[in-house]
């Protein structure tokens, strides 16, 4: 398993700086498989939505569609995590 920090996320989802959206390609579509996922922590998601918002100025519709397959993903699912996202 693979952790993905809050910079891969937002280097992969903006492609806004050439070289290390390249290497976060590389991560998404070559690297990570079923086999071994991406692992994406509650934290990480957090910064990333807060990213795209304040950042970049996309919608809640914008930042909750996702852009490719997912099951290459795994998220966080412990009960604090849960109950920082409900705070």
């Amino acid at each position: 398993m693979i952790g993905l920090d809050t910079n891969i996320l937002i280097r992969y989802l903006t492609q806004d700086d050439p070289l290390q959206a390249a290497q976060a390609t590389e991560i998404f579509e070559r690297r990570l498989t079923a086999r071994n996922p991406g692992f994406i922590s509650v934290v990480a998601m957090v910064e990333t939505v807060c990213v795209l918002d304040r950042a970049y100025g996309l919608s809640v519709q914008e930042i909750a569609t996702p852009s490719n397959d997912c099951s290459k993903l795994r998220f966080s699912r412990s009960k604090a995590s849960r109950k920082s996202l409900l705070r």
